[in-house]
């Protein structure tokens, strides 16, 4: 039977990285309700209709399944096991498919430029780096309230990371013009260094082919384990 539980009882969730954005997520929006069975199969889901879900277990995804609300979700992070159960009901509305990476422990190099964080001056531009139709809102509040890196050339960022509400970094970009100089690469160490600082297992999800950013992550000490699925569904 699956139940709910709060951050205090969710300590477990920091000793799995699979697992570690649950707890930011949580922490992050603190209205929003975590299930677990007790057993490392793990359920999320806030007002927003934002849903993430890790398990390899038919019982406990039933039940999960059972207590989200009808419409419109938005899954991220979500296991293959889930990811699979789910397309066997539902027809996707969107789907993006990653790999997991997070940090291996090794020791990590200090950045070979100057970095320093975005301001909220810069949502627009960051918003122009992304793949995807950003929300100028969550970049904002990413910019503002968690850890971001940045290298200036001539008091304009040429090259960026952010951190997600669940502590993932992404969003990282360098404008055409100042590529192949070494500057992603500095940016990624500067925003781990950020994050162990504050005791944080730097992680990430990279999408399918990105051959340039899995790269450019074992340079930063990173490594993956298992596939990660971001995708929407209508609910009927």
């Amino acid at each position: 039977m699956i139940k709910t539980f709060n951050l205090q009882q969710g300590e477990f969730l920091l000793k799995n990285p699979l697992l570690l954005h649950f707890y930011y997520l949580k922490q992050a929006n603190p209205n929003a309700v975590l299930y677990t069975d007790g057993k490392g199969n793990v359920g999320y889901f806030n007002k927003e209709n934002h849903v993430s879900v890790y398990c390899n277990d038919e019982e406990f995804i039933a039940q999960f399944y059972d207590v989200l609300p009808k419409g419109e979700l938005h899954f991220s992070a979500t296991s293959p096991f889930v990811r699979n159960w789910i397309a066997k009901r539902h027809q996707f509305v969107w789907t993006c498919d990653c790999n997991f990476y997070y940090y291996n422990g090794k020791p990590l190099p200090q950045p070979q430029h100057e970095v320093g964080s975005l301001t909220v001056d810069y949502v627009d531009l960051v918003a122009t780096g992304t793949s995807y139709t950003a929300d100028k809102e969550e970049i904002k509040q990413a910019i503002a309230n968690r850890e971001t890196s940045a290298i200036y050339v001539d008091g304009k960022p040429v090259c960026w990371c952010v951190t997600h509400d669940d502590y993932s970094m992404g969003m990282l970009y360098t404008l055409p013009e100042h590529r192949h100089k070494g500057y992603a690469l500095s940016v990624m160490l500067d925003i781990c260094h950020k994050l162990l600082k504050k005791g944080i297992q730097p992680f990430c999800y990279i999408i399918f082919g990105n051959t340039a950013s899995e790269n450019l992550a074992k340079k930063y000490n990173m490594e993956t384990n298992e596939e990660s699925f971001y995708f929407g569904i209508e609910k009927i």
